[in-house]
């Protein structure tokens, strides 16, 4: 393959990538408005799942889906005091009035920013040739907060953009 060839498949799979990326952390931030906290903690991490198991098709990087639902849950986990800021805010959708504001405005923030940091990750990662088996989510830990932050701003966008 000439390196041309090789700079256009790169590209595209980089922007099927970002596609990916962008489709799910759309639909992370929307399924985090479904009332209930448990339903949509587990279909979260079933779109964040589906998110790593598309990039990897992508790359063609194998994929266990047991082994996407250990790294996320690491990567996540190591994030806990963010976690329970998001679970003191999904408890204060049952205030009257104020907790259903705080809620719609906070929970898909945090779910779009964790779906987008964590696709993110992983499109660098495959695209320096890694796979899911060399992924160590503690070195990670610092490059995903940087990726949070970028995916709260990005989901700050989209809830302010006209539809």
């Amino acid at each position: 393959m000439s390196i041309g060839a090789e700079v256009r498949t790169m590209q595209m799979r980089e922007n099927q990538a970002r596609k990916i990326i962008n489709t799910y952390t759309w639909w992370s931030a929307g399924v985090s408005l479904v009332p209930f906290p448990f339903v949509n903690i587990i279909a979260l991490t079933g779109l964040q799942v589906r998110m790593l198991q598309l990039l990897s098709r992508t790359y063609e990087v194998p994929f266990r889906r047991d082994q996407g639902k250990q790294i996320i849950i690491a990567l996540v986990g190591s994030s806990l005091s963010t976690a329970l800021t998001h679970t003191v805010e999904s408890a204060l959708q049952v205030v009257p009035i104020v907790g259903p504001i705080i809620g719609a405005i906070a929970v898909p923030s945090f779910a779009g920013a964790t779906t987008y940091a964590i696709g993110t990750i992983f499109m660098q990662h495959f695209e320096s040739g890694g796979t899911c088996a060399d992924l160590d989510s503690t070195t990670l830990w610092e490059y995903f907060r940087q990726e949070f932050a970028r995916g709260q701003q990005l989901v700050s966008e989209m809830q302010q953009s006209p539809v």
